[in-house]
């Protein structure tokens, strides 16, 4: 794993799964469903959710280091064309096709573990990233995650 060893292993590439934290439970962060029509979902948005039963899993690109603040450009392991993170004109988090590297994700550890990283997740500018349900949203945990308007949140990125 690129020199890492178990006390280092954040600051380098990984792959790892997101989950919001809410009420002791570990809510799994997963992809909306753009399209079943196979050629659109190659251009469609998918925007990241919580809820649901399985956790997406990510790849997570180191990219630099403050004292506080981990970088990671965070891209999609599951499409044949690699699909980064990025935010929507209107705050939401989604995956698109990059024209350009976008921006990185910053995440303020809070713990770390060998395995697992518990954080809060912002925006290249600190905006923290939230949860916001909407009234079509109907299980009590499935929320968009936003740097916009919503509950603040902690998450668990945990390696996969």
């Amino acid at each position: 794993m690129n020199g890492a060893t178990e006390s280092n292993w954040f600051e380098n590439h990984f792959n790892g799964r997101i989950y919001m934290l809410r009420d002791d439970q570990q809510v799994p962060i997963h992809l909306s469903k753009a399209t079943d029509i196979p050629v659109a979902s190659l251009i469609a948005n998918d925007w990241l959710m919580s809820g649901g039963s399985k956790a997406t899993k990510f790849a997570f690109n180191y990219h630099s280091r403050t004292e506080d603040r981990l970088h990671y450009h965070i891209y999609s392991t599951h499409y044949a064309v690699k699909r980064q993170l990025m935010i929507s004109d209107n705050g939401f988090l989604g995956l698109y096709l990059p024209i350009v590297q976008g921006e990185f994700f910053k995440l303020e550890p809070l713990e770390v573990t060998d395995q697992a990283i518990r954080c809060r997740l912002r925006d290249h500018l600190g905006h923290q990233v939230k949860a916001f349900a909407t009234p079509a949203l109907s299980d009590d945990e499935a929320a968009y995650l936003t740097v916009g308007e919503g509950q603040m949140q902690e998450y668990l990125i945990v390696r996969a």
